[in-house]
């Protein structure tokens, strides 16, 4: 395998989010991944099971969906036919991996340092072969991390059953790393220790997230265009009463030439479907959704909202939000289907109301601050 370490996807045009050993890390995680694939053969894989049936519903994390890929001892599990649809065989006879450094740039600061390639299958009798591309996530072999990216495979599961655009999740393949107790040393993925497993996800040519996208020098009307996507996702999660957790503009991506959404990046993502009764806590991660937002807002437009001695004005941001975001998501809600007086149309109101109150805060802050300056 040391011949292939032109395959690992090199860190030479990152920040210094990497450093610290952590390229190292990466490396590792890429290699033993190819090795996991070496030796697979149609006999080694398991049809992948359906974690979604899992998802809690009360707005916590979904933490025991290990159990149900342990339970029947494989650790190879594929969906079938994830190549073509036309192969004779539901898996191949053997698959391999090329890293493709360049599908990563924009996503240098995936918190588990995801990687990107393609995914080779061949078909020996058949002399056939197929491959697509795919991203691969290491799953951490920790305790208290393990957990959040089994979840996310759970929700994307779960939202494609209702034909939401999340990701299609093809493949999570287990290193046979036992996940440590609660308490116990060991499994610190920091140290380079093996990751319990890869999810692997199949990937679009043209997807690319928010972030990427020419934001300068836009004005307030070109700026309020963009927020097309970020409505649509938050409305279509929020009718499902699904709250992202993280929804700043990297993790909000569109495909298709940026005409469809896709949703990605759920291992901070909770379901509320079964406690809809909880206004005042869906309020909250509803203001929480948006607040991220805003967080990306004032990162990518934010001269937008400074004045003439480059401070932030509140009120204006809050005006924008309210005409390019709260009013118009508020509309699409009721198109879904959602009604006033419903929880969620509930939850609204109230979530208008503390982003107004947060903006007049800060105004208060800063005029305080101008009072009191020499």
């Amino acid at each position: 395998m040391d011949g292939e370490s032109s395959e690992v996807i090199g860190f030479e045009f990152l920040d210094d989010y990497y450093f610290e050993n952590r390229n190292l890390i990466d490396e590792k995680n890429q290699k033993t991944f190819r090795e996991l694939l070496e030796p697979l053969r149609q006999g080694h894989f398991a049809e992948l099971p359906n974690l979604g049936q899992y998802v809690d519903h009360t707005g916590k994390p979904s933490r025991n969906l290990n159990v149900s890929l342990e339970a029947s001892g494989d650790t190879v599990f594929f969906a079938p036919r994830f190549f073509r649809e036309d192969t004779p065989y539901r898996y191949p006879d053997r698959l391999s991996f090329e890293a493709q450094p360049f599908d990563r740039l924009g996503r240098e600061k995936s918190r588990h340092q995801v990687f990107f390639g393609r995914l080779e299958g061949q078909w020996f009798h058949e002399q056939q072969s197929g491959a697509i591309d795919v991203a691969i996530k290491p799953i951490p072999n920790t305790v208290k991390d393990h957990y959040k990216v089994l979840h996310e495979v759970g929700m994307h599961q779960y939202l494609t059953q209702y034909g939401l655009p999340a990701l299609d999740v093809i493949g999570v393949i287990r290193t046979g790393a036992v996940i440590p107790e609660a308490g116990s040393e060991g499994g610190d993925e920091e140290d380079g220790s093996q990751p319990y497993g890869y999810v692997v996800s199949r990937t679009e040519a043209d997807m690319e997230t928010l972030n990427s996208l020419k934001w300068s020098g836009m004005d307030a009307e070109m700026a309020g265009q963009r927020m097309e996507h970020v409505l649509d996702t938050m409305a279509l999660l929020h009718s499902h009463y699904i709250f992202h957790g993280d929804a700043e503009f990297r993790n909000i991506a569109v495909a298709d030439s940026g005409r469809s959404l896709r949703v990605i990046d759920l291992e901070y993502a909770r379901s509320y479907r079964d406690a809809t009764e909880k206004v005042d806590v869906i309020a909250e991660k509803m203001n929480e959704d948006f607040s991220f937002v805003a967080k990306s807002i004032y990162e990518y437009i934010g001269y937008l909202f400074k004045d003439e001695h480059d401070e932030k004005q509140p009120l204006e941001t809050y005006s924008f939000m309210l005409s390019k975001l709260f009013l118009p998501y508020y509309d699409r809600l009721l198109r879904i289907g959602v009604r006033p007086g419903d929880p969620l149309a509930r939850a609204y109101d109230q979530m208008v109301l503390t982003k107004l109150e947060e903006a007049r805060d800060l105004m208060d802050v800063q005029q305080r601050a101008r009072r009191i300056a020499p």
